[in-house]
């Protein structure tokens, strides 16, 4: 699971559901960029469409689908790295391929920092397949980009202009660089759909 998460929650209620992230920590960071993928690699059994009914609907950002017509099951990669919490400013996509078995590429619709809807991305990014993917087929996910963050240092006080944040019961603060770092990232797996055309 993703370094900064602590704790979810769900909710069903009207024909609608949702899953979130309650509360993530905010006072730990890894040595080095780690990615959570998913579909997670190796992961078999995936779905291979979005029927546009989610909120924000993601079939919206898809060239000439005016969220009406299905696509395929994105894949999203979630990043830890070597800030204190809630300090990153998020990937920069510069190559995203998503490869069917066979070599041959599926067009896709990538989200990152720079996307209109970046803040439900939080510090990860998405692949969008343009249309629905084939049943009981292995595909292959790379991406290639940056990550920019802020390296924090942790301050008894407050540091005016720093963006400082802190927790419930904390004596400290986390307060960030006022310059990001842009580090460069590489990810890349795979996943197998599952059997016939089962949206998600």
């Amino acid at each position: 699971l993703h370094h900064y998460l602590a704790k979810v929650g769900s909710g069903n209620q009207h024909g609608l559901a949702c899953m979130g992230s309650v509360w993530t920590r905010k006072d730990s960071s890894v040595p080095k960029l780690e990615s959570y993928t998913a579909p997670y690699a190796g992961q078999r059994g995936v779905k291979t469409t979005i029927r546009c009914t989610e909120s924000p609907n993601p079939c919206t950002v898809v060239r000439g689908n005016r969220g009406r017509t299905p696509s395929g099951r994105s894949t999203t990669v979630q990043v830890a790295g070597p800030w204190e919490g809630g300090e990153q400013v998020g990937p920069r996509v510069t190559r995203a391929k998503l490869v069917r078995a066979g070599g041959r590429a599926v067009a896709v619709t990538v989200e990152d920092r720079r996307s209109k809807r970046s803040a439900n991305l939080g510090d990860g990014l998405s692949i969008i397949p343009n249309r629905p993917l084939r049943p009981s087929t292995w595909y292959r996910a790379t991406v290639v980009g940056t990550f920019g963050y802020r390296r924090s240092t942790i301050e008894p006080e407050p540091v005016v202009g720093r963006g400082c944040s802190t927790q419930p019961g904390q004596d400290f603060w986390v307060c960030a660089e006022s310059d990001p770092v842009e580090e460069p990232f590489r990810v890349s797996w795979r996943f197998r759909t599952a059997r016939g055309n089962n949206p998600l």
